[in-house]
């Protein structure tokens, strides 16, 4: 097992990775609560790497595509709108132009998330 793999079970860890996993299931027409934030060093990184393993993307017979349950991007510092769209974007692998309009890439990452 490579060491991004390993994982110490902690009751605060565990209650946060229920809370993105009822996320995953979130009602689609109530807007997503605030994320989970914390200063360096206190363990986001892995409990997201450890959720992201156990929601990995998956082909689903019955819709006869593949699921992407969870979509996982890293943003520079001082991100601008374009850059959160096409790291989102990425993430879902979606294609797009460099000359795309900020619209349009929304459009199209609502249209994937549907789909």
């Amino acid at each position: 097992m490579a060491s991004s793999e390993r994982w110490i079970q902690y009751p605060r860890a565990e209650r946060i990775l229920e809370r993105l996993l009822d996320l995953v299931d979130y009602p689609r027409e109530i807007a997503c609560p605030p994320g989970h934030y914390g200063a360096t060093g206190m363990g986001k990184t892995r409990i997201i790497q450890k959720f992201l393993r156990e929601n990995r993307s998956h082909f689903d017979r019955k819709l006869g595509r593949t699921r992407v349950p969870v979509v996982s991007i890293q943003m520079p510092p001082a991100p601008s709108e374009r850059d959160l769209y096409e790291e989102i974007l990425n993430g879902m692998s979606g294609v797009f132009a460099q000359s795309t309009s900020i619209t349009t890439l929304r459009h199209r990452i609502r249209a994937l998330a549907r789909s």
